[in-house]
């Protein structure tokens, strides 16, 4: 459920040099799962390339009002379902409540690459809530 009520994570990957890099990024989840996360990204980011030679991701997920943080790690791999990834990318770009009228998403903003879709498999998640006075 926390996932469904939120759209925006930083994804985690490792760079070549072994230090972890974080994105802001929305996610979708899988219609039939949520067990599926989807990232777009463009191909020529930090992420995209880290995700290349090293498959394993984490999304950190904060409600800031409940004082709760949902941690997501799973196994990331090029979305290669081309329908699905057309679905992705027009949740992204066409169809997004979460974006003002007019205002265009990070992601369409880098000038250099392509769309990319990944899925995410989930393989272990984690909600903490924090106690407030």
């Amino acid at each position: 459920q926390f996932l469904a009520e939120h759209y925006v994570s930083v994804v985690s990957t490792f760079g070549n040099d072994g230090y972890p890099y974080g994105a802001t990024m929305f996610y979708f989840i899988d219609s039939s799962t949520s067990d599926i996360l989807r990232i777009v990204t463009k191909s020529s980011t930090e992420t995209a390339q880290h995700i290349r030679t090293r498959s394993k991701v984490a999304l950190t997920i904060t409600d800031q009002e409940k004082m709760a943080t949902l941690h997501v790690s799973g196994e990331a791999s090029l979305e290669n379902d081309l329908d699905v990834s057309y679905k992705t990318l027009k949740q992204l770009l066409v169809q997004n409540p979460h974006i003002p009228e007019g205002i265009v998403p990070p992601v369409a903003q880098i000038k250099d690459g392509s769309y990319v879709v990944y899925k995410v498999q989930r393989a272990k998640s984690y909600l903490h809530i924090y106690k407030t006075k």
